[in-house]
């Protein structure tokens, strides 16, 4: 009997850190754009507010090699993926050098993605380590 206890215990061990990062919706994102970008759809469970939180660094080259700062922002908007049609819930500005955090007030649960868009200028706009989108 102890031998069988030890595998259900250590799968369950397994099993539960993946139930409990899943409930959060929490996923990191990484963009590169020039001109817009559409992102994947992901559902999320367990809140009201969708959060993004968004690190950019903005690139004069396609390879990022040469960055530089601006006040110069993107656009992010948010929507709800729908069956028959996709409803957009709003949209904010991100800047494409430093970060910012956007808050979507009373979305609920549901899948979503987000359209990055910016004029094209000629310059790029790359994410940074820290970029992810909630739920709380």
């Amino acid at each position: 009997m102890k031998k069988l206890f030890s595998p259900i215990a250590l799968s369950l061990l397994l099993v539960l850190p993946t139930i409990a990062l899943a409930a959060g919706s929490s996923y990191s994102i990484s963009y590169f754009f020039e001109t817009g970008l559409t992102g994947q759809t992901r559902s999320f469970t367990g809140g009201k507010d969708l959060v993004g939180v968004f690190y950019s660094v903005a690139c004069r080259d396609y390879n990022c090699n040469n960055t530089f700062d601006t006040t110069d922002t993107f656009n992010v908007a948010l929507y709800r993926d729908g069956f028959w049609s996709d409803d957009y819930i709003g949209s904010n500005k991100a800047p494409r050098s430093g970060n910012k955090t956007i808050t979507w007030s009373n979305v609920g649960e549901g899948d979503y993605y987000i359209k990055l868009s910016k004029t094209s200028d000629g310059t790029y706009v790359k994410s940074q380590s820290g970029s992810k989108l909630y739920i709380k």
